[in-house]
């Protein structure tokens, strides 16, 4: 109930991504019942399947708008929350697993994934159920299948999760050593992991060669950015110190005790973990806290912190159990051994719900702004031209309306002047700025600071009249500048 409460506060406009699947979604919808094609070809810049969320999303957000969408995404971390505890109970006990989840549940990325519309909610839920039936394959070799299919999915839903298929199939070779030896659960893990590269490979296949370029432009051969190793090392743990910690402390612990044959106060069953000799919880140990660093290594090589908010959550889906695990054997059963660690664990609950609104606020509030953009464009024909920074967020707020523009954005121009030579970068803005190409342009300093600058002198010495609109972030204020060609009304 934590979790919903507390997602339930995190409030503001749309983000620039929920924007962007949830448009993409509408269009895909439309097209798909006899209306016009999508104008672009989503799938190759998406960082998952753009028939998958963008759809589910859209669907939502037609019931309820943006608050529908999210609370949607809301009920996949839930029942991420819930797998998680299924999961932990079969390997420590249940516990274990009650701490472990609550750690999961309450921390930062977690509870800004949790009312957010993107791909990641949905893709953690099947992680974890992946996580689930890999534990469960331990014993029951059936059970491949199913890890096979969910993980395969998560993977088409947000790309990410395929660096996430790796602890589960270890966990599901894990599991399997009790009952069939070293050797046979090898066999077993190669075989799980066989499993899930042909049926991602069958629908990368299916998909086709733009869903390709999306995985590679988006994942496996994303760009670089400029940020600094010591800086995605310190925003990594502020976001996953704390159940890293517990994990670590947990996992040395769980290494060096005693094989114990069973477990008390954990129900009719016995953790497969109890079952473990001390090389086999080494490697468990090692997979699920490792996986916490996947999402903060990856991002120190790319020397970036776009998503880390979003993807270090990711492998906390991992790490949690181990913490749950040391909280158990900490807290034990007296009252007295429980009261700090529930203190703990309510500490975790308000610096991830502190963690959480901070994120919500990264971003321009854009309800004064959408009614000023609604005003301007109102009388403008269709096919005007428009020029904003990263048009997600506009159009979705326009919705149909704004589909009868022309949109350009910010991050690359090519543009024919009348002389007929084709231009490209600053010169490209100057060319159609000076020819009144755009009917309105929207500038607020975020995406391309400095070429706003330089869009805000040429603006202003074309015929073009600024609006300035105030919209707050938690930083403060931004004055958003609508810029609108004088005479372009009909």
């Amino acid at each position: 109930m934590a979790q919903v409460s507390i997602a339930a506060t995190l409030t503001n406009t749309a983000f620039v991504d929920e924007a962007c699947y949830l448009f993409a979604g509408h269009t895909e919808w439309a097209s798909l019942f006899g209306g016009a094609a999508p104008n672009m070809d989503y799938a190759t810049f998406f960082s998952g399947s753009p028939y998958l969320y963008p759809l589910l999303g859209a669907l939502a957000n037609s019931v309820g708008g943006l608050t529908t969408a999210r609370y949607l995404s809301l009920v996949f971390m839930l029942g991420a929350t819930v797998m998680l505890y299924r999961a932990t109970v079969l390997l420590f006990g249940r516990r274990a697993a009650i701490w472990g989840s609550s750690l999961f549940a309450l921390c930062g990325p977690v509870l800004f994934m949790s009312h957010l519309a993107t791909f990641d909610a949905p893709a953690v839920f099947l992680l974890a159920t992946g996580f689930w039936f890999a534990v469960r394959s331990g014993t029951n070799k059936v059970f491949m299948l199913e890890t096979t299919a969910v993980t395969t999915l998560a993977v088409a839903f947000k790309y990410t999760s395929l660096v996430y298929a790796v602890p589960i199939v270890l966990v599901a070779a894990i599991c399997a050593i009790p009952s069939v030896g070293w050797r046979w659960a090898a066999a077993r893990g190669a075989v799980l992991g066989m499993l899930m590269f042909l049926a991602g490979f069958a629908l990368l296949c299916l998909a086709g060669p733009a869903s390709v370029t999306g995985l590679m432009t988006t994942t496996l051969a994303r760009p670089a950015a400029t940020n600094t190793v010591h800086q995605v090392a310190h925003r990594s743990l502020v976001y996953v110190g704390f159940i890293l910690a517990l994990a670590l402390l947990g996992s040395l612990w769980f290494v060096l005790r005693r094989r114990r044959s069973a477990s008390k106060g954990n129900g009719p069953k016995a953790p497969v973990s109890d079952g473990f000799g001390w090389k086999s919880r080494l490697l468990l140990a090692s997979v699920l806290t490792g996986a916490a660093l996947i999402a903060p290594l990856g991002d120190m090589r790319l020397h970036t912190l776009t998503s880390l908010e979003k993807h270090a959550g990711y492998g906390l889906l991992f790490a949690a159990p181990m913490g749950g695990w040391l909280l158990d054997k900490l807290a034990g059963t007296a009252w007295w051994r429980v009261a700090p660690a529930v203190a703990l664990v309510g500490a975790l609950g308000g610096y991830g719900a502190n963690q959480a609104h901070e994120f919500f606020g990264e971003w321009l509030t854009s309800t004064t702004y959408m009614k000023q953009l609604v005003a301007a464009t109102a009388e403008y024909p269709s096919g005007s031209h428009i020029l904003a920074e990263d048009p997600w967020v506009e159009r979705y707020y326009l919705g149909h309306a704004g589909n009868r523009f022309t949109w350009s954005d910010t991050y690359g121009l090519s543009f024919t002047a009348t002389n007929g030579k084709t231009l490209s970068g600053v010169d490209a803005y100057q060319a159609a700025i000076s020819e009144r190409y755009f009917s309105a342009v929207f500038i607020d300093y975020n995406a391309t600071p400095g070429l706003d600058l330089a869009l805000d002198q040429m603006l202003a010495t074309n015929g073009y009249q600024r609006t300035s609109v105030p919209s707050y972030d938690r930083y403060g204020r931004t004055d958003v500048e609508i810029w609108t060609l004088i005479g372009a009304r009909t």
